[in-house]
């Protein structure tokens, strides 16, 4: 396992402490630590395509399972939702009262 932020932290302590005979180098080690030493947050993120568990999605997933001989899979296509929310309505885990 590594410790990069330690690594980071003596090295800048270095940069400080040779600054004044070598600048140049002093520049250079604190322009690695900040540019390869620390963790940049990813751009990509899946986009959400589902609509999120509201009470009132949940009830009226709820309905759709009691009268309408719809599958599961039919239903979270109805109302735009992953088909494991329709079982988890379906098996009691998502209540109206907490989606």
């Amino acid at each position: 396992m590594t410790d990069i932020p330690r690594a980071r932290e003596l090295l800048c302590q270095i940069s400080e402490e040779i600054e004044t005979a070598f600048p140049l180098e002093a520049v250079r080690i604190r322009a690695i630590t900040e540019d390869l030493m620390t963790r940049k947050q990813s751009p990509r993120r899946t986009p959400i395509r589902s609509n999120r568990m509201t009470p009132d999605v949940v009830a009226s997933i709820l309905k759709d399972l009691s009268g309408t001989g719809l599958s599961v899979a039919q239903i979270a296509n109805k109302h735009n939702v992953n088909s494991g929310r329709v079982s988890e309505v379906l098996n009691g885990i998502r209540t109206v009262e907490e989606p």
